[in-house]
């Protein structure tokens, strides 16, 4: 009862953004832009990923490398929006 009072629990972000919905035919290039990308797994925590900046073109390989605690997981969860970020992430404009 506790996990389904909307009182007592903040909502995560909708699953859907209609004014963000990509067109049909998206991705076209698969060009990634991420710009000043600053991530918590909770508010109040502090950040793990802190202001990323990257340009990716569609078609370039990219490997994402580092120890453990760097970020990775981290970033492919920004990328996949699992968890909610500050920031801006865009694939294809």
């Amino acid at each position: 009862m506790h996990y389904s009072r909307r009182d007592l629990i903040e909502q995560e972000a909708p699953h859907e953004v209609p004014e963000n919905k990509p067109s049909e035919d998206w991705p076209e290039q698969g060009t990634i832009q991420i710009e000043n990308l600053r991530m918590s797994y909770r508010s109040g925590l502090p950040n793990v990923l802190h202001g990323i900046s990257l340009s990716i073109k569609g078609g370039e390989k990219v490997g994402v490398v580092g120890r453990t605690g760097a970020g990775k997981s981290s970033l492919a969860m920004a990328l996949l929006r699992i968890v909610e970020y500050q920031g801006k992430i865009s694939i294809d404009g």
